[in-house]
């Protein structure tokens, strides 16, 4: 029955303003049974002095009132109200419980014991049709079981799981000897429909990479540039041409087609994921200044600077993680400078940590003088391993010191003493890149 189907009686009750702590309970109640005919007695609280007196008018029968004993009792301010009996009183069927608690709270009543059930059911299916469909990478399809899944993803982590099985049993096939290998958007869009599908970015395309290295009996790696070389390993090749480090001035003692670009020089020369991993070049430099933002390239281009610099632009990405490595495998030092901000100290950590590299131009002397003029960008929070100086450096102007600083650009270009990420002025040092007297004059330019 719906609230609109109630009788006049029902109606009544619903809508006594009195009764309306009753109903909030009785709904509640409802919503944890499977029968409102369970419901015999219900616990209330605030219910008005009003409202109990309304109930005892009701229910106090002449023999509990010789007896001295309510059929509404109080205690700490919980009422205790016998249901089936009020119901009875007004000839209300139990049944119609459900429409009255509805039609006093506004609110429909579901039977979340039942719907409990079902979702644990439902849960139940899916670990099995999940396990059965990644039978090939089990260890994986334990991973998506433990992490759990809301009701409302059951579909979508089925499907997902159908569309990674049917990648992986493609992948089998493109490890086999002579098969030419396929991009991953191709992948996805044979398995998914949308070459998108397998997005590395996204959940499914971070399953996947574990599915692969399972597979390929290989431990799981997040790294950019691993992520692609395992799956190029199994024939996959990952976006390798759209994304470039910037160089210039880099010397090449290699054969390979990259190595011949190099040596040509003319300007910077972009290096895609593609020609590291398949024409590397042999790099022949003692050290390479690397640098976040394209515009210092072209402040080196505009001061006729002639030491090999490179450009990783922001955060890093599988060819910046490709380049890096490569460089430290041909022998060569690297020096990273970045913007001093939140993202710019977190990249340079992760350089100095993962490749070694020493850390330039983002010290407290540096940024002390690179704060006479600010940019107007405020300054938000530094990673917790910011050294106490350099924090205290900052905090002066609470805003963001960028590469495009003139000071910065002079200790980056034009040989200005530099102090590394240690913050330890007696260890300053000038950076290992030309002087003022080894680069092309340029008037007006950064001085």
């Amino acid at each position: 029955m719906t609230p609109a189907e109630l009788p006049a009686n029902a109606r009544a009750l619903a809508n006594d303003a009195d009764l309306a702590p009753l109903w909030q309970a009785v709904h509640q109640r409802l919503c944890q049974v499977d029968e409102p005919a369970e419901l015999a007695t219900v616990s209330v609280t605030g219910l008005s002095a009003g409202g109990v007196a309304l109930l005892r008018s009701w229910l106090d029968t002449s023999t509990r009132r010789r007896r001295g004993k309510s059929a509404i009792s109080l205690n700490g301010g919980v009422a205790k109200v016998p249901l089936r009996e009020l119901l009875a009183e007004f000839g209300v069927a139990a049944e119609d419980l459900s429409a009255i608690a509805e039609l006093a709270t506004g609110e429909p009543v579901v039977n979340r014991t039942a719907g409990r059930a079902a979702s644990a059911a439902a849960r139940a299916t899916l670990w099995t049709e999940v396990e059965s469909t990644l039978a090939a990478v089990p260890l994986l399809a334990r991973r998506i079981r433990a992490a759990g899944v809301a009701d409302t993803d059951i579909d979508l982590v089925r499907t997902e799981s159908r569309y990674l099985a049917a990648a992986v049993a493609k992948i089998d096939r493109l490890r086999l000897q002579d098969t030419p290998p396929m991009t991953l958007a191709k992948l996805a869009h044979d398995c998914t429909g949308d070459p998108h599908g397998f997005d590395l970015d996204e959940l499914i395309g971070r399953r996947l990479v574990e599915a692969v290295a399972e597979r390929a009996g290989e431990p799981i790696t997040y790294r950019p540039d691993a992520v692609r070389a395992l799956l190029a390993r199994s024939g996959v090749l990952a976006d390798r041409l759209s994304s470039s480090v910037v160089v210039l001035n880099l010397r090449a003692s290699g054969t390979s087609v990259v190595d011949e670009r190099l040596r040509l020089g003319g300007g910077p020369v972009p290096l895609t994921l593609f020609d590291l991993t398949v024409n590397p070049p042999t790099l022949a430099d003692a050290a390479i200044l690397v640098v976040e933002n394209p515009s210092v390239i072209e402040a080196a281009l505009a001061v006729g600077f002639t030491c090999p610099i490179a450009c990783t632009s922001g955060h890093l990405r599988a060819v910046d993680h490709a380049f890096l490595q490569h460089a430290i495998d041909c022998g060569v030092s690297l020096n990273y400078a970045g913007d001093v901000d939140r993202d710019g100290l977190i990249i340079a950590a992760q350089v100095r940590e993962l490749y070694g590299a020493r850390v330039l131009a983002m010290d407290h002397v540096t940024v002390t003088k690179a704060s006479a003029a600010p940019s107007s960008v405020p300054l938000r929070k530094l990673p917790d391993e910011t050294s106490p100086e350099l924090v205290a450096a900052l905090a002066d102007r609470s805003r963001a010191v960028y590469q495009e600083n003139d000071v910065i650009l002079n200790v980056l270009l034009g040989g200005s003493p530099v102090v590394d990420t240690g913050d330890d002025p007696s260890r300053a040092r000038s950076a290992p890149f030309p002087s003022k007297t080894t680069r092309k004059p340029h008037p007006g330019v950064l001085d």
